[in-house]
C-alpha cells in the first residue's frame, strides 16, 4: 500500500496531530497512517518511506517545539 504523503502532511497541519499530541503527548507515524487506513508500524516501512517521514515529522517538531525521537523501532514526536 503506497503511503499518501500529501494526506500525512495534512494530518501534520490541519491540527490532527496536535489533538494526538495535546491528548497523548506523543505523535508516532503510525497514527498519521491509521487515517490512510494502512495498519503497518514503523519496522514494515522500506527505509524510503521511513526518510521521508521522518523528515516530515522533524518539520512538525520544530513547528510545534517538541522533539523528534527515531530509532530502529519507531519514530515519534514527543511535547516538550
Amino acid at each position: 500500500m503506497p503511503i499518501d504523503y500529501d494526506l500525512f502532511r495534512k494530518s501534520l497541519e490541519d491540527g490532527t496531530a496536535n489533538e494526538v499530541l495535546a491528548m497523548t503527548g506523543g505523535v508516532a507515524v503510525e497514527t498519521l497512517l491509521e487515517e490512510q487506513d494502512d495498519d503497518r508500524v514503523w519496522l514494515q516501512l522500506n527505509f524510503e518511506e521511513q526518510d521521508r517521514l521522518a523528515e516530515m515529522m522533524q518539520e512538525y517538531a520544530q513547528r510545534v517545539g517538541g522533539r523528534l525521537v527515531r530509532d530502529d523501532a519507531s519514530c515519534i514526536v514527543y511535547f516538550e
